[in-house]
């Protein structure tokens, strides 16, 4: 347990770095842009890449593999599930905003921040598993989110407006790595070396990026009551109940209990307020859940993290 502490406090380290630099003006907002492109289009592609074709295919891992990404999709309907059951309970939010709460708690950051924890705390081998799990997360950012940001309102997502989103480097990177997996196909030497050196950048870049948008976070501006009942609904309850409910569970191995654990506890994905503001939605309000989560995520994944220790190794 004690790596584990250890491994969380260096990587939220990194984040005081991103906090510190923005504060003193040596990476300003201006900076995000960029670095995200960055990142999104080449460091974190080839971490993917590496860590797939670098696996071993074999049964067990075929198994696991479908077995994370059935686990990984039933998360996110349920979650999505849960909130809608919540919002209309506690009459929370304008009517229209419904899907957008939905949305911000279901829509989970298992690549941006879930990619470089899981490779940091838990090795390639995890990654893998969520990199698995991420193209489920995929489906429902690209698939299911802009029919979910139309509960409560009386407009329609086109079926080609919703595939045209389908096209991402980390898409093409998984679909990739897959094939090489699956065809025992793996680059040697300065080729190997260089695609993976470009991924582990991913881990202190990821970082430093949630550390320039925590620094720029203005709290009075976005923790409206029903902002911080929907954040702490998302960090805090939705977690428990799926660490809780998997617990007893017997026919899941525990390296995947873990992967979904992670992505229950990890902040609102930046790309579902994209995709907000690409259909018309409120993507303010998303956005500003984006800020609320990823703050609170700075205390939730470590206990977390610590939580799963215990109970599942």
């Amino acid at each position: 347990m004690l790596i584990i502490v250890g491994k969380v406090i260096s990587i939220f380290a990194i984040t005081l770095i991103g906090i510190a630099a923005y504060k003193i003006g040596v990476l300003g907002e201006d900076a995000i842009k960029p670095l995200t492109s960055l990142m999104m289009n080449i460091t974190c592609p080839c971490l993917v890449l590496s860590s797939l074709y670098s696996k071993e295919f074999s049964d067990s891992v075929f198994d696991d593999t479908i077995t994370v990404m059935i686990c990984m999709l039933l998360f996110y309907m349920a979650a999505s599930a849960l909130t809608y059951f919540f919002i209309r309970t506690a009459k929370i939010g304008h009517k229209d905003d419904m899907g957008v709460f939905i949305a911000a708690v279901a829509a989970t950051n298992s690549g941006f921040m879930g990619f470089p924890i899981v490779r940091s705390l838990y090795g390639s081998d995890m990654l893998y598993l969520m990199v698995m799990g991420n193209m489920m997360l995929n489906v429902f950012l690209f698939w299911m989110e802009p029919l979910i940001l139309t509960i409560g309102t009386d407009s329609r997502t086109s079926a080609k407006d919703i595939l045209k989103g389908l096209k991402s480097p980390i898409i093409f990177s998984i679909l990739a790595g897959f094939i090489m997996l699956s065809m025992h196909i793996r680059p040697e030497g300065v080729v190997d070396e260089t695609i993976v050196m470009i991924g582990d950048v991913t881990i202190p870049l990821s970082m430093i990026l949630v550390g320039i948008k925590l620094g720029a976070v203005r709290i009075k501006e976005v923790a409206s009551n029903d902002n911080l009942i929907i954040s702490a609904f998302a960090m805090i309850v939705i977690p428990t109940l799926i660490i809780a409910i998997m617990y007893p569970i017997g026919i899941l191995n525990n390296d995947i209990k873990i992967i979904v654990g992670m992505t229950a506890v990890l902040p609102t994905a930046v790309v579902a307020a994209v995709i907000a503001e690409q259909y018309d939605k409120n993507s303010l309000l998303l956005s500003e859940l984006v800020s609320l989560t990823t703050l609170m995520s700075v205390i939730t994944i470590p206990v977390a993290a610590i939580v799963m220790e215990l109970l599942y190794r």
